[in-house]
């Protein structure tokens, strides 16, 4: 019934309906629905919460070095692991400082 639900909403929401939007679609109904039975049965651990973790992530704005920090949850990172590469790699790469470019910010100064 689970898989069904995140089947239907899956095709509904999403245009791209690749394979990883849809396991992203059934980790949140999951998620959903184990939330639901922990509040019957509190020693329920839900599998998908086992997944997740806060991720960090700052900007700063290169005119006037104002820095904005924030926070979400996530349950995956998409990483690029090459022929040659290793999981350390790909993490100092997923991870590197990289530029944003903003192409709605005013004339002549910084929009924060």
């Amino acid at each position: 019934m689970i898989f069904r639900h995140a089947f239907d909403v899956f095709l509904h929401a999403f245009f791209s309906q690749d394979a990883h939007e849809f396991l992203m679609v059934c980790l949140a109904r999951l998620k959903e629905e184990g939330e639901l039975l922990q509040s019957s049965w509190p020693q329920y651990t839900c599998p998908v919460a086992n997944m997740e973790f806060l991720l960090k992530r700052r900007r700063t704005c290169d005119s006037c070095g104002f820095q904005s920090s924030f926070t979400e949850e996530s349950n995956y990172l998409s990483l690029v692991i090459g022929p040659q590469g290793c999981l350390v790699d790909s993490l100092q790469q997923y991870f590197k400082v990289s530029d944003i470019t903003d192409d709605i910010t005013p004339a002549g100064g910084c929009r924060f």
